[in-house]
């Protein structure tokens, strides 16, 4: 078949444009942007007109509110657990024993040392006693020497007793005391409304009657004596003389009254003084009660421990006098005696100072007041020397502890702001810092760490009272905040592969519009570039 020039051109143009079509295609390094559909007329579809405002990144967590201040609690050495006296979120005082180690036989092994001080000063009275012909002085100074010493250890054991709080015997006789007390109120009261209910007594109504009749038999005598009064000589008459005999008896039978009355009002003054007495003698006894049973003041205390000072001062300068006498003397066999009877009861003193001491090493104290938040062991139990046996609290100054994961953790830093929501407070929002991160690095050299290390802590300040320690609290740290940014809502943000665009109104139809993203909230997100305020989106 023979094809014409101009058809064959034609053809040829068409393979080469084509050819040419297929080598763009092929040579492009980047793959063009997907095209969207065209979309129908979007006229009254929902819109959102973009504005400017502020984004939050949030965080939100469930812990626990801490004290800021938390102190371990441990033994310097290995053993076996003697007791354990607390619980945890006991509240404590300050010197409170809170646990104890095994102490074998050092109990029984310091009450030999005591009676080997006893025996030690009995021995260095006497022998000063044998030198005191020839050593007055000294004597004198031993005397006082021992008189100090006594007194140090009455001061101790005063110290002792009240840092041990009442006895037994102390509790029984303030509850009998109150008991005696209440009773006597009890018969005050009694005989107070007895008064109160029968007053006028008997004899008041009886000398309240008597003044009746006579001042009745006045009246008439007085009627008697007026209805005669005219005639002459009626000075002299019967009538006259029982009408003088009348106002005698109604005088008498008046005086009478006003004693009786007089008389019932004391009585009543008496026994209500005698109630108000009894009260008082009970609130007192009722006082000394609780008194009793809250212990020592720690004022008591501060004065015994003051007490125990100044007798060690006195004991100090009692025993520097008596170095000075001894020092002064002849040294002679009487002196001899007396120098080594002290020493002995000195090397009978280190050694059971020295005894104290090892016992007061194996028991834990509380170092302040607060409360206790973590407790382990039971008596019988092995543990290992700085293993934490409890963890004390100070509840004054509060935090919440509160645990992320990793990837969340490396959005916290300290110094941004958070949140706390506990049910102490309601809804109410209180807010808060971040003050801590998680502890980082090697173990501590030691006693061993009780930090959690995905936890950070957040600072606040409760509004009120009702916040304790180890209550749940909602935390939301916000990890970052941008303002005046763009903002649109979630849902206008449209995807297609990678792209990211939303869709405007333009005079009733929709326009595709390229924009870049930034922060992300659960409602908005942050338009960096592509789009400005005041422009209108459609949201699906």
């Amino acid at each position: 078949m023979i094809v014409s020039r101009r058809a064959f051109l034609s053809f040829a143009l068409m393979v080469a444009l084509a050819t040419v079509g297929c080598g763009a295609v092929v040579g492009t390094s980047e793959p063009a942007t997907p095209t969207p559909v065209p979309q129908a007329d979007d006229a009254g579809k929902q819109t959102y007109v973009v504005e400017r405002g502020s984004i939050f990144d949030t965080i939100k967590g469930l812990g626990r509110i801490a004290a800021q201040t938390e102190t371990p609690l441990y033994f310097k050495e290995a053993g076996r657990i003697g007791s354990v006296n607390v619980a945890i979120l006991d509240s404590v005082k300050k010197g409170d024993l809170l646990a104890q180690m095994d102490a074998g036989d050092l109990g029984p092994r310091i009450e030999r040392a005591r009676i080997e001080i006893d025996i030690a000063q009995i021995e260095h009275a006497r022998t000063v006693a044998n030198s005191a012909s020839a050593r007055s002085d000294l004597t004198a100074a031993s005397a006082s020497l021992v008189g100090a010493q006594n007194a140090l250890t009455r001061a101790r054991v005063e110290l002792a007793r009240l840092e041990e709080g009442p006895t037994a015997e102390q509790l029984d006789a303030a509850l009998a005391s109150r008991a005696g007390a209440l009773s006597t109120y009890h018969r005050a009261s009694a005989h107070l409304a007895n008064l109160r209910e029968n007053a006028p007594r008997e004899a008041t109504i009886s000398a309240e009657s008597g003044a009746a009749r006579a001042l009745a038999a006045l009246a008439r005598a007085q009627a008697d004596y007026d209805a005669v009064a005219w005639r002459p000589g009626v000075g002299a008459s019967a009538v006259a003389l029982a009408l003088a005999q009348a106002t005698t008896d109604n005088d008498a039978a008046q005086a009478a009254l006003r004693i009786s009355r007089r008389t019932s009002a004391e009585d009543l003054t008496l026994a209500e003084r005698s109630a108000e007495a009894a009260l008082q003698a009970y609130r007192a006894a009722e006082a000394r009660l609780e008194q009793v049973r809250a212990g020592a003041r720690n004022e008591d205390v501060a004065v015994a421990r003051l007490g125990v000072a100044r007798a060690e001062a006195a004991l100090a300068d009692q025993q520097a006098a008596y170095e000075a006498a001894a020092a002064n003397a002849r040294v002679d066999t009487a002196s001899f005696d007396v120098q080594m009877a002290a020493k002995r009861l000195e090397a009978a003193r280190v050694r059971l100072r020295g005894l104290e001491e090892e016992l007061e090493a194996k028991r834990i104290r509380a170092p302040y007041d607060g409360v206790i938040t973590f407790i382990t062991g039971k008596q019988g139990e092995q543990f290992q020397a700085f293993n934490p046996i409890a963890i004390i609290s100070n509840p004054t100054i509060l935090e919440v502890s509160v645990e992320f994961d990793g990837t969340t953790l490396a959005r916290v830093s300290t110094g941004q702001q958070a949140i706390v929501m506990t049910d102490a407070f309601g809804t109410t929002e209180i807010r808060g810092k971040v003050v801590r991160l998680p502890t980082t690095g090697s173990a501590p050299v030691g006693p061993q760490s009780t930090t959690n290390p995905r936890a950070i802590r957040v600072s606040f300040e409760p509004p009120g009272a009702g916040a304790q320690v180890g209550q749940l609290a909602q935390v939301t740290v916000v990890t970052q905040q941008k303002d005046d940014v763009i903002l649109v809502p979630n849902s206008a943000v449209r995807r297609f592969g990678s792209r990211r665009y939303v869709q405007t109104l333009v005079d009733g139809r929709r326009r595709d519009v390229d924009i870049q993203t930034g922060l992300v909230t659960e409602t908005v997100t942050e338009v960096t570039k592509g789009l400005s305020a005041g422009r209108i989106v459609i949201v699906p």
